[in-house]
C-alpha cells in the first residue's frame, strides 16, 4: 500500500492533521497505540 502521509498518534493534533490531509484527497495512514476512545 502507498500513502501520501503517515501520522503517528491519534490525539487531537494527529487526528486533526490526518483529517485535514484526507479532506484534501491525500491517502493517510493514522497509527495509534491505544484503543479508542482514549478518553
Amino acid at each position: 500500500m502507498k500513502y501520501d502521509a503517515i501520522v503517528l498518534g491519534g490525539g487531537p493534533t494527529g487526528a486533526t492533521a490526518a483529517f485535514e490531509m484526507a479532506r484534501r484527497d491525500l491517502k493517510v495512514l493514522l497509527l495509534e497505540k491505544s484503543e479508542f476512545p482514549r478518553f
